[in-house]
């Protein structure tokens, strides 16, 4: 990206008026809250299906911070509102623990970024 700045001297020292600068920014990858069922190991042929868990991905928050993020579902069993630690990266990760709730709808707001599933 380039930036081009303009400055007008209107001190009357003689000093140049404009000049350029060239500078390299970065932009952050989206940020980004993603939900996902995950295998569980607990999960036995007598569990309802689906069973598994429900697995919650971040990606580009705040590195090495903490995230707060809240769960709605609907037609389904609750789950907590959670604080997810992020790494070096602003990555982060958290499971359920068996889930078997057929047919929720699971939505998840992380600060300001939502993501929705179909149980």
């Amino acid at each position: 990206m380039h930036i081009a700045v303009a400055v007008h001297d209107t001190s009357g020292h003689n000093r140049s008026t404009t000049f350029d600068e060239d500078d390299s920014v970065r932009i952050n990858p989206p940020i980004t809250a993603k939900l996902s069922k995950a295998a569980d190991g607990t999960c036995t042929d007598s569990d309802p299906k689906p069973c598994g868990d429900v697995e919650l991905q971040l990606h580009g928050f705040q590195q090495n911070g903490q995230v707060a993020c809240h769960f709605d579902v609907s037609n389904g069993a609750g789950l907590p509102d959670v604080v997810v630690p992020t790494t070096a990266t602003g990555d982060g990760d958290w499971k359920s623990g068996k889930y078997t709730s057929s047919g929720a709808s699971i939505s998840v707001k992380c600060e300001t970024i939502t993501d929705t599933m179909q149980w």
